[in-house]
């Protein structure tokens, strides 16, 4: 879309620049190549590992010449590893401790999707988080489901993981929301002209913690594999806009 930018941007940099490290980065999901190609714009990675279930995403967005446009030809670079396989089966099976991990995964609307956004799942990304590395996950909108955003930042929280939920407004999506997660509490370092960033600023990524009364914090449920609380969550907020 138009604004895809906007997205990407708020997933990826905030994590990026607080990092102390990019040279092991694990993409899970994010089979268009645009969260993978703003990781990139750092000169100092490492390595990259995209991990996504559809193979016919990546090849789509690796081969063909519109859609291989909008992600700069991503899939090109050579510190890049894209694997085909189910997210939990991959980790599950990691010896790498990772500096940065992106999980840019659909909305968690069926009990296969949940399931990645569960307390089990995120114990194991911890596992393979390295000491000063940082985690983030795109967390759903919370204007549109509120208590499943905050849901998803309670159940990293009791995943032992510190939190730093932020927000932002994309045109096409509404309100929306991410939860960066931390072993210890870190600081953002300053944006990077050389980034040549559309949208953030560092008065932006400021605002975006900031909460207003309508969508701030409530209490919720963590999700766990034994209740899925998640999907009842997410359902009913955004079955509340579309009764309307």
């Amino acid at each position: 879309s138009i604004d895809e930018y906007r997205y990407h941007e708020s997933l990826v940099h905030p994590t990026m620049l607080t990092a102390k490290s990019h040279e092991k980065v694990l993409i899970i999901g994010g089979g268009d190549g645009m969260a993978l190609r703003e990781v990139l714009k750092y000169e100092d990675i490492g390595s990259v590992t995209l991990v996504d279930l559809d193979p016919a995403i990546t090849t789509l967005f690796k081969e063909n010449d519109i859609l291989s446009q909008l992600n700069h030809h991503a899939f090109e670079n050579n510190k890049v590893t894209v694997v085909n396989q189910d997210a939990w089966k991959f980790i599950e099976k990691s010896q790498t401790l990772y500096d940065v991990i992106i999980i840019d995964l659909p909305d968690p609307n069926t009990l296969s999707i949940s399931r990645l956004y569960s307390q089990t799942f995120y114990r194991l990304l911890s596992a393979q988080l390295s000491k000063a590395g940082v985690m983030v996950t795109q967390s759903t909108s919370p204007m549109f489901s509120h208590k499943s955003f905050w849901c998803i930042e309670q159940t990293i929280h009791d995943a032992g993981l510190y939190t730093i939920p932020y927000h932002t407004y994309i045109p096409s999506f509404g309100e929306w929301g991410f939860v960066l997660a931390t072993h210890q509490k870190m600081g953002m370092k300053p944006i990077d002209s050389k980034l040549s960033l559309k949208y953030l600023t560092d008065q932006v990524l400021k605002q975006m913690q900031l909460f207003p009364l309508d969508i701030a914090k409530v209490e919720v449920e963590g999700n766990r594999l034994s209740t899925h609380k998640l999907i009842y969550y997410y359902e009913k907020g955004w079955g509340k806009w579309y009764d309307n």
